[in-house]
């Protein structure tokens, strides 16, 4: 499918036939981004927009990439005014930083450099227009950011967003499919049949029946293989129509960093405050998603963990009867000539071995006697045997207990069988 171009026009006068920022019924002010390190240029953009915007707007200036982010995490915005090259980043890796924090939020980069093909690329990598510095005017400006921020409503309320237009190309794809709504607390709602009318490498358009209201904007996506098994892939509401036969919806799919069934986080891992092996969600929800048929689970592994906590126990050979390590067992000498045994301290002479029965001196190991083990002494109780146990010491409470008294637990790897687009583009 081949890709739309974009073609940079110079100011024309027919800027002054188009929407203006004073004509949008906001009802509210505006809120702007601005990243530039140049701050005559953060001036000079103040300036012209100060009159245009609607009453109480407001234009937040950043210097750089991180300080920017950092603003988009705790504020919204309606629209970025965004310089390519900042002292923390430069090129289209700015723009692609912004847009993946973003999704649908405007951009109109402001670029010093007119290179059509970089304009274009910045098209294509997120941006929502392209204004070069040198041709700046504040109708420009203003018939700019006021197309941007139409186009941003209209994707909101059901068209085709400006992200959607950019990304990679969309194949036409019929197939069953689930949608299955994700809670706050990421636990699944009541799954709803669907079905897909294109997919591309980032996202897919649905047809979801019997959902009477729009509610949530994240969700579980399962899509039909020929050979009968649904595959699925976390994704977010971007934008929705309501036919009548049905919610129209356009999803994205999330990245892994930001998925709660995240390879990752499905993996049991030590979690040194509970001191248990467990996943990144609780296991209550891993189970509801294991019941729809979205998690699998898979036996891994089988520990031992303490009888009193359940928290995971370290190991040790140790006393039978208080579990101290300080147990050994003695060493014993039995002298050949004589057929005497006692403990080896008993045949020490002087810088010589001895034997304490017959009194031959110089015995030497092998020709004249040789080392036995005797029994197993422990220097806490006094207890003695000849056989030490395996000893747990829990690392959450600390009680100490015989190996035989750990209760076993099955540690469950929960296997999602995940979507690949490529599967159905090829396909189809």
């Amino acid at each position: 499918m081949p890709s739309a171009t974009h073609h940079l026009a110079a100011p024309s006068p027919a800027i002054g036939s188009q929407p203006r920022l004073a004509d949008l019924a906001t009802g509210r002010s505006l809120r702007l981004l601005h990243v530039d390190d140049d701050s005559d240029l953060v001036l000079l953009v103040d300036r012209l927009l100060s009159a245009r915007l609607p009453r109480g707007s407001v234009i937040d200036p950043v210097a750089n990439l991180s300080h920017a982010l950092s603003r988009l995490t705790t504020g919204r915005y309606d629209a970025i005014l965004l310089e390519l090259s900042l002292p923390d980043s430069d090129g289209l890796s700015t723009v692609e930083a912004v847009r993946s924090h973003e999704a649908d939020t405007p951009i109109v980069v402001l670029t010093g450099r007119e290179d059509a093909e970089l304009a274009g690329n910045a098209i294509r990598s997120g941006a929502t227009d392209v204004l070069f510095k040198s041709r700046l005017s504040a109708p420009l400006l203003d018939a700019t950011l006021c197309s941007a921020l139409l186009d941003g409503r209209r994707s909101r309320g059901g068209a085709e967003t400006v992200k959607d237009r950019r990304e990679s190309p969309h194949y036409t794809v019929t197939r069953p499919s689930i949608v299955i709504p994700m809670l706050a607390d990421f636990r699944p709602d009541t799954g709803l049949v669907a079905t897909t009318i294109d997919i591309s490498l980032t996202g897919a358009g649905l047809l979801v029946e019997g959902c009477a209201e729009l509610t949530w904007d994240r969700l579980v996506l399962g899509i039909e293989r020929a050979d009968g098994v649904y595959t699925y892939a976390t994704a977010m509401v971007r934008h929705h129509g309501v036919p009548a036969a049905g919610w129209n919806l356009g999803v994205s799919f999330v990245a892994a960093k930001d998925d709660p069934l995240s390879a990752a986080r499905l993996a049991p891992r030590f979690d040194p405050e509970t001191c248990q092996m467990t996943a990144g969600l609780p296991e209550p929800v891993l189970v509801e998603w294991a019941q729809l048929g979205v998690l699998q689970p898979r036996l891994i592994d089988r520990v031992r963990s303490c009888p009193r906590c359940s928290g995971l126990p370290t190991f040790r050979d140790a006393c039978r009867q208080c579990g101290s390590v300080k147990a050994e067992a003695v060493q014993y000498i039995h002298h050949f000539a004589c057929a005497h045994v006692a403990p080896a301290d008993h045949f020490d002479g002087a810088g010589h071995l001895a034997c304490p029965k017959c009194r031959a001196r110089n015995l030497i190991v092998g020709a004249d006697f040789e080392y036995l083990s005797g029994p197993i002494c422990c220097r806490d109780c006094n207890w003695s045997g000849t056989q030490l146990a395996s000893v747990g010491e829990c690392l959450k409470c600390g009680h100490r207990f015989v190996g035989s008294e750990a209760t076993e637990r099955d540690i469950i790897h929960f296997h999602v069988e995940r979507l690949d687009p490529l599967a159905f583009i090829e396909a189809d």
